[in-house]
């Protein structure tokens, strides 16, 4: 049920049943209070987006620290500074993706002086390498590439999705194809499948 009878915006409230309709929900223990990204009169002012932003957020506070949300996520593409960066990247997919994809070694190099990147690991008993570009601190985007490419080669649940915020950062998701319609549709934003 859409709660944009009449054009109305959806208070943060109404926006968050409406993305748990879609499967995306906060995680056990956390509440909409606490996830104070922006001010919560912010959030009519940009429907879905900033409440996606904060749900993909990584939280700090007195209990630890924990991801708002396992299904959706606030990727900032610049964010290779050095060893266990893309190892945090890959980790991030599989908990978004449920554990659809089993990675055991998981390890990776990064020296952004020598201009060297890689991550090895192995899946089924083969290890795999892949080498990645290295451009300052930014990301080599092949990394979702290959692992989607690894993914569609195991049943999986879902998809991952993307969502471009036209900056440095970007929305990316895991969901069924019926979520993924259904998302699209509540949020009128233009999500992707990520390939």
């Amino acid at each position: 049920m859409l709660f944009l009878k009449n054009n109305k915006t959806p208070s943060i409230e109404e926006q968050y049943i409406n993305l748990s309709n879609c499967g995306i929900r906060l995680n056990e223990g956390i509440s909409l209070d606490r996830i104070n990204e922006f001010e919560f009169s912010e959030y009519g002012s940009q429907p879905y987006i900033l409440l996606l932003i904060a749900l993909g957020t990584y939280l700090h506070g007195t209990d630890g620290k924990q991801w708002a949300s396992s299904d959706m996520w606030h990727f900032d593409t610049e964010c290779i500074y050095g060893h266990g960066d893309y190892v945090q990247i890959v980790r991030r997919l599989i908990n978004l993706s449920k554990n659809d994809l089993k990675l055991d070694e998981l390890q990776d190099y990064v020296d952004i002086d020598e201009g060297v990147a890689y991550l090895e690991f192995i899946h089924e008993g083969q290890r795999y390498h892949w080498d990645l570009k290295v451009e300052d601190d930014w990301v080599d985007p092949s990394i979702f590439s290959k692992y989607v490419n690894l993914l569609s080669k195991v049943r999986s649940q879902g998809k991952f999705t993307y969502y471009n915020l036209r900056g440095q950062d970007c929305l990316i998701g895991y969901c069924t194809e019926r979520d993924f319609k259904r998302l699209t549709k509540t949020t009128k934003l233009n999500f992707e499948y990520l390939y």
